[in-house]
């Protein structure tokens, strides 16, 4: 992500520290922004479709209404 520049928040890799300041200062986020709200897959031994959903935690709904963007879930 951050090759075509779009860093990943608070990840020591592929963030962007100066991203990381500023989300920090401006929205008191310091978790890793990044989140697995749906994942599909065949099971390697069953061979049975799976659908696993998770829904976000408050502190990512609380940032998504200071944005205003939609819930994607």
């Amino acid at each position: 992500m951050n090759k075509i520049s779009h860093p990943l928040i608070n990840d020591a890799k592929y963030g962007d520290k100066n991203h990381d300041l500023m989300f920090a200062r401006e929205f008191g986020w310091t978790a890793l922004f990044l989140h697995a709200g749906m994942l599909r897959f065949k099971h390697p031994f069953t061979q049975q479709n799976l659908s696993l959903k998770a829904p976000f935690p408050a502190d990512w709904l609380a940032l998504f209404a200071q944005f205003g963007w939609e819930n994607p879930l």
